[in-house]
């Protein structure tokens, strides 16, 4: 009896040359990969006893060996495969990743091509108020006092109106630079609907 046979060590096996009345003689050889066996591989004659010479043992050593190398070649080849798998479902979701980040980035593009093609008249208009105002009190018509007082009153809130945008303006832009610190706080609906009221009151005021 041997201890088996494992690639890169000496043969070993175990022959009978005179083994049952069926079975005349037999060869077989445990084949061990990586500390456990893995299979065994046996020849048997049913005609003749003490047929295994060296050379017969040596063949089946040798078909042992290849069978041995294919063996860790496949077993190889598996992990090498499994390795690749897990790469390639890694990339796939680093490449999720990045086709949702580009629809992010061109999404959020898209809406600053937008407020810029609609800020430009949201600039000029109460400009282009405040430049009548001024000019109206400049010049040598004669303009009754309270009229004088609407019309700085109207500059005014068409300022405001304009310091309000510019808030805007700079708040997007920190938005984008992943800087503007959201704060919550808890309001009663009735609180909801007060502030939505002066919203909409100082919205039409600047109109």
């Amino acid at each position: 009896l041997g201890k088996g046979f494992a690639h890169s060590e000496a043969p070993s096996y175990v022959v009978l040359n005179d083994a049952t009345d069926e079975q005349k003689s037999v060869i077989a050889l445990a084949v061990f990969t990586k500390g456990q066996i893995k299979a065994i591989v046996y020849a048997v004659n049913y005609v003749m006893r003490s047929i295994f010479t060296q050379s017969k043992i040596d063949i089946v050593t040798i078909l042992a060996t290849q069978f041995l190398i294919a063996l860790e070649n496949y077993e190889r080849q598996h992990e090498l495969e499994l390795i690749v798998q897990k790469r390639t479902e890694e990339l796939s979701q680093v490449n999720d990743q990045l086709q949702q980040m580009n629809a992010q980035l061109l999404q959020s593009e898209q809406e600053r091509k937008y407020f810029l093609q609609h800020i430009s008249h949201d600039l000029r208009s109460p400009l282009t108020s405040v430049l009548g105002y001024i000019e109206a009190l400049q010049s040598d018509m004669v303009i009754p006092e309270h009229k004088k007082v609407q019309y700085l009153a109207r500059s005014k809130t068409r300022l405001l109106s304009l310091q309000h945008l510019i808030k805007d303006l700079f708040d997007m832009t920190q938005l984008e630079a992943s800087q503007l610190e959201l704060r919550f706080e808890l309001m009663t609906v009735e609180q909801l609907i007060v502030y939505i009221e002066e919203l909409m009151d100082y919205e039409l005021t600047t109109e």
